[in-house]
């Protein structure tokens, strides 16, 4: 039997106990990952409880480090810059250009298509500083639709003529 590649996979550490001890193989089958993998950590620095066998890690350990992991691997978006999902790695949309679409009176998105691979990303952004996260993008507005059963009017309730002055 073949394995499979798995890529950068990010685990959810919510799924161990932070008070109970876990083995190796108990913290792969929680994880979904393989035996090999917790090693791995080990070896890179995941506390383990004492050099005993077999090796026992306490579950706030397992957690705070995986934490680290994650919070070490992220990176701040620069402005005009959105995250490529397909290649997982941030880029300026092509054609310098995005739509801010505004979804309720304090939260929108920026949307724009990834310059190699033409695929949709997006960036929340706060309405009030969508200029900052733009950066030199031409920006688009565009508002949300509502839906079917909306029938209460639009959305979105703004003053468009001092919302965009300011």
């Amino acid at each position: 039997m073949g394995c499979r590649k798995m890529g950068n996979r990010r685990f959810d550490p919510r799924r161990l106990k932070s008070h109970l001890q876990y083995t190796v193989e108990e913290i792969a089958k929680a994880l979904g990952c393989h035996r090999q993998t917790v090693w791995q950590w080990i070896k890179n620095g995941m506390p383990i409880s004492d050099s005993r066998r077999p090796i026992l890690v306490r579950g706030i350990d397992a957690k705070t480090y995986l934490g680290a992991r994650y919070v070490a691997k992220r990176r701040k978006l620069a402005p005009g810059e959105m995250y490529c999902l397909r290649y997982r790695t941030p880029r300026k949309p092509a054609f310098n250009a995005a739509e801010l679409i505004v979804t309720t009176a304090e939260l929108g998105s920026l949307q724009g298509l990834c310059e190699v691979c033409s695929t949709v990303m997006n960036v929340g952004v706060s309405i009030s500083k969508w200029r900052a996260a733009a950066g030199s993008l031409d920006v688009a507005l565009k508002l949300q639709q509502g839906s079917l059963d909306d029938t209460s009017g639009s959305r979105v309730n703004l003053n468009f003529e001092r919302w965009m002055q300011g």
